[in-house]
């Protein structure tokens, strides 16, 4: 009787702490002043076999001892907040299994969890040690984007987490590539790989890097603007997109891959498409050259025939006359009588 009363008492607790867990999430303070950090680490990805070097940036706020990071999901960059609160060892704390939000996909939810992973497989806080001198956090612990409260099920696995300040600079972007060009079936897109790096090794900021898709049509080259009224989840027509712009739907996170929904003939008609970043770090704004991928052959036009140019005609008197009358001229270099 003891023993299921122990198991009833362990799973009312269990789903109590999922419960909660569920139903809190962070909210930061209003005008909460942040800076852009750049969070690196060695990544587990679930469902790969292989790890591999992980490097996004995130937003960080400081409120007195409470520190607030935004940008752990990289699919909702501008969504779920998570808080690490200073303790008495000067450390900052994020409490194990803190719930920072849940993400819908379709019919499917997919809830967010930040905690650390002991020697043991058990959960525990993640513990935060801050260098103020260069304004970068590290910890030697195993830290899990997990999908459960109380349970392992991991979206990432991160160790060598660093977390430093990156200091905003004039840049010019280092060039991007257009990947992958399809224009089959209903949904056409194009694919593209945007470094936000500069030119000699500066990190960019994300929130102020932006690109531009260029088209060649008709012989000329111009910019392609998304128009609102093509894409069901835009409010505005842009034509500098923001690299960290996501809708889920249309455009993909981090500036990878925009759908084309400008129609079939119109699509057809283009020769050419690019892509240029576009950065305005430090309040200057610097453009990377564009990289084209050729689409199809430039419709060929036979080089018409040079006209031929009108005889020079010249009086004897060495005069240029237009015609001639009765009389001796010189007319490519010959004698001719009229």
């Amino acid at each position: 009787m003891m023993k299921k009363i122990f198991i009833l008492t362990l799973i009312a607790t269990i789903f109590s702490v999922a419960a909660l867990a569920q139903d809190t999430l962070i909210t930061p303070p209003e005008n909460l002043s942040t800076d852009t950090y750049r969070f690196t680490a060695t990544a587990l990805i679930n469902g790969e076999a292989e790890t591999s070097n992980y490097d996004e940036q995130v937003t960080i706020g400081f409120d007195g001892d409470d520190v607030y990071i935004l940008g752990l999901v990289r699919e909702c960059p501008d969504e779920f907040w998570c808080k690490a609160t200073k303790n008495d060892e000067g450390n900052y704390v994020i409490p194990a299994c803190q719930h920072i939000g849940t993400r819908t996909v379709w019919f499917y939810e997919f809830p967010y969890y930040m905690t650390a992973k002991n020697d043991k497989e058990g959960f525990e806080d993640i513990i935060l040690t801050l260098d103020e001198n260069t304004m970068t956090f590290t910890t030697p612990q195993t830290v899990v984007l997990n999908g459960q409260p109380s349970s392992w099920e991991p979206y990432i696995t991160f160790t060598n987490v660093n977390i430093s300040l990156i200091n905003e600079k004039a840049a010019t972007p280092v060039t991007p590539q257009v990947s992958l060009f399809k224009n089959e079936g209903d949904y056409p897109y194009v694919s593209f790989n945007i470094p936000n790096n500069g030119t000699n090794g500066e990190k960019l900021l994300s929130s102020k890097l932006y690109y531009t898709i260029w088209i060649e049509k008709d012989g000329q080259e111009q910019p392609l603007t998304l128009k609102k009224e093509q894409y069901v989840r835009l409010t505005e027509d842009l034509t500098e997109i923001p690299y960290i712009f996501t809708d889920n739907h249309d455009i993909f996170v981090h500036g990878e891959q925009v759908y084309l929904e400008q129609g079939a003939d119109e699509i057809n008609s283009w020769t050419k498409i690019g892509i240029q970043s576009i950065y305005y770090g430090a309040n200057e704004c610097k453009k990377s050259a564009i990289d084209w991928k050729q689409l199809k052959e430039p419709t060929s036009i036979a080089n018409p025939t040079a006209p031929q140019k009108s005889a020079e005609i010249y009086t004897l008197g060495g005069q240029r006359t237009e015609t001639m009358k009765k009389g001796l001229y010189i007319t490519n270099g010959k004698k001719v009588i009229k």
